[in-house]
């Protein structure tokens, strides 16, 4: 089980001093996002290294949940990446599918995630060296296109480890947070998250602590930018269960 993501995460492949090779080969992917809506069951994804050195690349695909507020991914074979591995010579386009293989139709919005990858090349690796493996995720969503829309309802909570806010969509479609911003009634700014912060998937929930005293009572205003445009919301703190 994957517990938690992000666009790309950076991972040291050797705890050793020193720096990664400044001409080490890259990947762009396009899109960065796939929706495939009524019975579109296939997406392509473009994989490009602009370097002079051929990328090593393994893709997988993940089912995606919310579960207490947090994300969750878990191994699936309802949906898979083709082919799963490859090697994309330097200043070349590669272009792989993403399928959808269930038989039924999507039951409400179905959340993927697709990880892409870049692997370092064995010969590649010196001594005093950190390898570093960069990775993709790209959120893949497969659906028939009558879902409700997002609707978002919003509580806080005082906790030990400072104050929760969670967002609840109700809805069957994810909601996209952006720019999110949380303050007070009086005007004092909580949290700032510039750029993506994160979805709000159908019938699921996500959290942010923010840490902190906040009276119980306190009112407070939550904002942003979705898909469909700018969100507000207002909630009032709750006392520490």
């Amino acid at each position: 089980m994957l517990r938690h993501f992000g666009v790309f995460v950076l991972f040291a492949t050797a705890c050793l001093a020193g720096r990664p090779d400044a001409d080490a080969a890259s990947i762009s992917v396009s899109p960065i996002l796939i929706d495939r809506a009524a019975s579109g069951n296939t997406a392509a994804v473009t994989l490009q290294t602009p370097g002079s050195e051929p990328v090593r690349v393994q893709l997988r695909v993940f089912r995606w949940t919310q579960v207490d507020g947090k994300d969750q991914l878990e191994p699936t074979r309802d949906v898979v990446a083709s082919p799963p591995m490859l090697r994309i010579a330097p200043g070349t386009d590669y272009t792989v599918r993403v399928v959808r293989l269930l038989k039924r139709p999507a039951a409400g919005e179905e959340s993927y995630r697709l990880l892409i990858d870049q692997l370092p090349e064995p010969r590649a690796r010196k001594a005093n060296q950190v390898n570093l493996v960069i990775r993709h995720s790209i959120p893949v969503f497969f659906r028939m296109g009558d879902e409700r829309p997002p609707v978002i309802g919003w509580t806080a909570a005082r906790t030990k480890r400072g104050l929760v806010i969670t967002a609840r969509n109700d809805g069957d479609r994810r909601f996209k947070l952006a720019n999110l911003v949380v303050k007070t009634t009086s005007g004092k700014v909580l949290r700032r998250i510039n750029g993506l912060a994160g979805y709000v998937l159908g019938h699921s929930a996500m959290s942010w602590t923010i840490p902190g005293n906040v009276a119980a009572g306190s009112g407070l205003e939550i904002a942003g930018l979705g898909e469909g445009g700018p969100f507000h919301g207002t909630s009032l703190v709750k006392p520490s269960p």
